[in-house]
């Protein structure tokens, strides 16, 4: 059983914080050629990679949040 996020659930996530790709393959230190090969079925990446896309797309929601006091 696969839980890990599709490409295409990390693009409707980052888009849903306002990110494009380009910005997280660059927060999250995977070039986007990379993204691309995984997208059309080329390559798999490690879960750490994507969990390092998906901190990216979170710290970027948790940054937009107000602080509570």
């Amino acid at each position: 059983m696969n839980n890990l996020p599709t490409p295409q659930q990390i693009e409707q996530s980052a888009a849903d914080e306002g990110l494009t790709m380009r910005e997280v393959c660059s927060l999250s230190g995977m070039a986007r050629s990379t993204f691309q090969r995984w997208k059309s079925g080329k390559t798999s990446p490690t879960v750490t990679t994507i969990n390092r896309m998906m901190d990216a797309i979170h710290s970027k929601r948790a940054a937009k949040e107000p602080a509570h006091a």
